[in-house]
């Protein structure tokens, strides 16, 4: 007998649930459907029973969490170059999870493992890669782990910046490669776009982008071995590869938009007050034609950051438009501030 769609929507609000929180979901669920909480443990004890759901403890101290229904991990060696992306991808990984996901998702999923596995074959200087392979009621997790360089340090030394978190910054404008002959340097960009959670960690930093929001760092406590990426991606996935694409091509030359998180140019410590923060924010964005500069996360910016961006890039860039966004009222005055001495408030929305 069918399920009734209340009966749907509860169940299906319980599995993501457990994916984002599972000592709150219990609650949440039962604000938002206003039930009492032992109707709910009675959905959950259904998806128990259904294999869909792990649960651990006594009734009144019950804790629930996903089941896995996939764990897999293959070692793949890369003596010799190692088989291309496509092989594996098409021999080791599609099979496992193309019944897990919708036509659209299986697309973006076959587009991201091909992208960071040929970024394995091209960048990492590694002897073998590591792939793991998760999946629940809600998601599907591809893992890709090489034992190589390590991309943040590789592209630190490549392009001759101050450390690693700089590197992060440059990834995350997007056409950042250390072979231009080869490759555009757009991949990692656009697999980050797609899935609903992307992780990119070497050394100690991890850099995170969440489905539309911006990136996010942090530190590991224990170093990670050459480049580890996870790529997860909801089961339901209806959108496309091409729908990313078009919100960042502006017209037929391709890739021409990018968004900056302003905060990634931020140090522990530190205020962005200077020009040569400045410059370091806005290194490469000369390649676009539309940036959009966020600054999400960033409260206040001292008047020589603004009037190098603002001012001095923007009279020296006039093909490129520059695009504040999510500015606190503070940072909106010393942006305006730079716009009055350059005279021109042409390109730069303040809302």
């Amino acid at each position: 007998m069918p399920l009734r769609e209340s009966t749907l929507k509860i169940r299906q609000f319980l599995l993501k649930g457990l994916e984002r929180d599972t000592d709150k979901t219990i609650q949440e669920a039962v604000n938002q459907f206003g039930i009492s909480r032992q109707s709910i443990h009675r959905h959950m004890t259904r998806l128990v029973q259904e294999g869909l759901v792990e649960s651990s403890g006594d009734t009144r101290g019950r804790k629930y969490s996903l089941k896995s229904l996939l764990n897999k991990r293959m070692v793949v060696s890369l003596s010799g170059g190692g088989p291309s992306e496509d092989h594996v991808w098409r021999s080791k990984v599609r099979p496992h999870v193309k019944e897990l996901l919708t036509e659209n998702g299986l697309t973006i999923m076959a587009y991201g493992f091909q992208e960071m596995f040929n970024n394995v074959l091209d960048h990492a200087v590694a002897t073998s890669a590591v792939i793991f392979l998760n999946a629940t009621a809600v998601s599907v997790t591809i893992i890709v782990a090489d034992n190589g360089i390590g991309i943040f340090k590789k592209l630190q030394e490549f392009f001759s910046l101050e450390d690693q978190r700089h590197a992060i910054l440059e990834l995350a404008k997007g056409k950042l490669t250390s072979d231009p002959s080869r490759h555009t340097g757009d991949g990692i960009f656009f697999t980050s776009l797609m899935m609903d959670e992307f992780i990119l960690a070497s050394d100690t930093i991890s850099l995170i982008r969440y489905l539309d929001d911006d990136w996010l760092m942090k530190d590991y406590h224990k170093a990670v071995n050459g480049t580890k990426v996870a790529m997860r991606l909801s089961r339901d996935c209806l959108r496309t590869p091409k729908e990313t694409f078009d919100k960042y091509a502006m017209d037929d030359y391709g890739f021409t938009r990018t968004h900056v998180p302003v905060r990634m140019a931020l140090y522990e410590g530190e205020t962005l007050v200077s020009r040569s923060q400045a410059r370091r924010l806005l290194s490469r964005v000369e390649r676009f034609k539309e940036v959009v500069l966020d600054f999400h996360g960033v409260k206040e910016i001292g008047p020589a950051f603004a009037d190098e961006i603002f001012r001095v890039f923007q009279n020296t860039h006039p093909g490129v438009t520059l695009t504040p966004a999510r500015a606190t009222d503070d940072v909106k005055a010393m942006i305006a501030r730079a716009l009055m001495e350059s005279g021109s408030i042409q390109g730069a929305s303040l809302d």
